[in-house]
């Protein structure tokens, strides 16, 4: 399956990406980077992502977690 999934990049901003789910692992395909690397090694902070049965529907992986003196500030 592929299934467009949704990250915090490196540099702390918002990127989607498309997973490949296979039967050796979820990799990695993105524009920013191109070798394709596991979910594990590109250094991403997954957000959320499509679900397998139904791309209409999205499943939370984790949570933003923001920092407390950036939202203090706002």
């Amino acid at each position: 399956a592929l299934l467009l999934t949704v990250v915090i990049d490196r540099e702390g901003a918002g990127h989607a990406v498309l997973t490949a789910v296979t039967d050796r692992g979820d990799f990695i395909l993105d524009n920013q980077e191109a070798p394709i690397l596991s979910w594990i090694e590109t250094g991403y902070r997954f957000v959320k992502r499509q679900t397998m049965h139904d791309p209409n529907l999205w499943t939370n992986i984790g949570t933003i977690q923001r920092d407390p003196v950036a939202t203090a500030a706002r």
